[in-house]
């Protein structure tokens, strides 16, 4: 009842032109709760470019009810807050860049290859140390090890998730996930602005298409070092990855052999309807 009441009073909203909450950048860094929050426009200048066709959608092809636009707004200035302290903390300790990580290790596949799952079987050795869902969300200031329960990220990150299945239930049957549960790479690409994972929340075409190019081993980025390494696994005769000692694992084969969505040529994940208008 409460959420047909806050999407009638958003609707009624929308008939006089009034759209809230906002979602454009000025308002995202509003949202973060960072005092004299901003960009660099240098810095930041592809990844505010993808951030705006994001936006774009949202306010646009997504047709987000108001309470739709209530979770992506949340959602996508928690991302934006993540990107800033972690800029301003390596600004201030520029040594963590130096901390060398031993033989990482990449798991690279389509969607529905089995991924998720190696990825969770590898994280089980007590010799590695994975990322915990929270601790990906707020990685600054660095949380202090398997004693975060205690920690306002843990128990904001148990809010957050506690509402993205109140309005996502579907989402388990596609990708289990669990505050304290080891966690992939996704909060970290969405950082950059960069991730299919957006995709659950909306139906957004531009960006989507904008994913598609930029992730196209062939196409007109083909030259820049972050598209190779997002491009997937290696064609024959191509030279191998070089992850600075790392290791490469690939699951699966071509992507429309794995799952039909993607051979159709649309997101990994759908968008929940409870957050569309109708």
């Amino acid at each position: 009842m409460a959420l047909r009441l806050a999407n009638a009073f958003g609707a009624a909203l929308r008939g006089l032109g009034i759209r809230v909450p906002r979602l454009d950048l000025r308002a995202l860094l509003r949202a973060t709760g960072i005092e004299d929050a901003h960009f660099d426009k240098a810095l930041d200048a592809a990844f505010i470019d993808r951030l705006q066709v994001l936006l774009d959608d949202a306010d646009g092809a997504a047709r987000l009810n108001h309470v739709g636009r209530y979770v992506l707004r949340t959602r996508l200035s928690t991302m934006v807050a993540s990107r800033l302290r972690v800029r301003q903390w390596l600004a201030e300790h520029p040594r963590t860049l130096d901390v060398p990580v031993e033989r990482p290790l990449f798991i690279v596949g389509p969607p529905r290859s089995g991924t998720s799952l190696l990825y969770d079987l590898l994280a089980q050795d007590p010799q590695v140390r994975a990322p915990r869902l929270w601790e990906a969300d707020s990685p600054v200031p660095p949380p202090v090890p398997d004693g975060g329960r205690d920690d306002p990220r843990y128990k904001r990150c148990a809010r957050d998730l506690a509402r993205l299945r109140k309005y996502a239930p579907n989402l388990a049957i596609a990708h289990e996930l669990a505050v304290d549960a080891p966690h992939e790479c996704f909060a970290f690409l969405e950082a950059s602005a960069f991730s299919p994972t957006f995709l659950i929340y909306l139906h957004a075409p531009a960006y989507w298409k904008r994913l598609l190019a930029a992730s196209d081993p062939d196409g007109p980025l083909s030259g820049h070092p972050s598209t190779r390494a997002r491009a997937g696994p290696s064609r024959e005769g191509d030279p191998p990855h070089d992850h600075h000692g790392g290791e490469t694992v690939h699951r699966g084969r071509q992507a429309h052999d794995v799952h039909p969505r993607v051979r159709q040529g649309s997101p990994w994940c759908a968008h929940p309807r409870a957050l569309c208008r109708s």
